[in-house]
């Protein structure tokens, strides 16, 4: 298994929940700085071709330069039948400025990894998701008018976010949404 963008509580996760006891966790990543296994840019991946069944890259396309290339890289490090679990903001605040260069839509997911397989996407919320996270991200900001909003809000969106679920029980809302999970898969050949 490859963790692209390693370190903190993604690597945690899926060290704990995701990585059996019988498979060996390489993690990389760009920035040496995030004690990464190997420095690696998925961009121009020097691992082999054909090397890791399973391949997690979780928060990571949208800081990347050329996407494509990248999803062709992974493409090629991946074994044939691999697996790739990718995960992508879509409604949400720039973050790791200024190495944030794209949001996905369903639409350009299944387009960046049209030459997969299978490629499943998924949106993970909804729009009232989207718009408590941004409001839970406002006092992590330098702002003191941004952290007294978020204050004021906060029991307002809690409020509306319970209704919310109550009233669309059992349905989904993939317009907006905070981001996505994607399952892609390499053919078998």
């Amino acid at each position: 298994m490859l963790s692209v963008g390693s370190g903190g509580e993604v690597e945690k996760e899926i060290r704990l929940n995701l990585a059996p006891r019988h498979v060996s966790l390489v993690t990389s990543d760009i920035d040496p700085g995030r004690n990464p296994a190997v420095v690696d840019d998925l961009s121009r991946s020097a691992f082999a071709e054909n090397s890791f069944d399973y391949v997690f890259v979780i928060e990571v396309f949208e800081h990347i330069q050329d996407p494509f290339k990248a999803s062709q890289e992974l493409m090629r490090i991946l074994r044939p039948g691999g697996c790739a679990l990718i995960t992508t903001p879509f409604i949400f605040m720039i973050h790791d400025a200024p190495y944030d260069f794209y949001r996905f839509t369903e639409y350009g997911l299944r387009r960046l990894l049209m030459n997969y397989a299978d490629v499943e996407v998924h949106s993970r919320g909804t729009w009232f998701d989207a718009i408590a996270i941004m409001i839970l991200r406002l006092p992590l900001t330098k702002s003191r008018f941004a952290r007294l909003v978020a204050i004021i809000l906060l029991p307002i969106g809690l409020v509306i976010h319970l209704l919310m679920k109550f009233i669309s029980y059992g349905t989904t809302v993939s317009l907006i949404t905070p981001g996505y999970i994607t399952y892609a898969r390499k053919a078998r050949r």
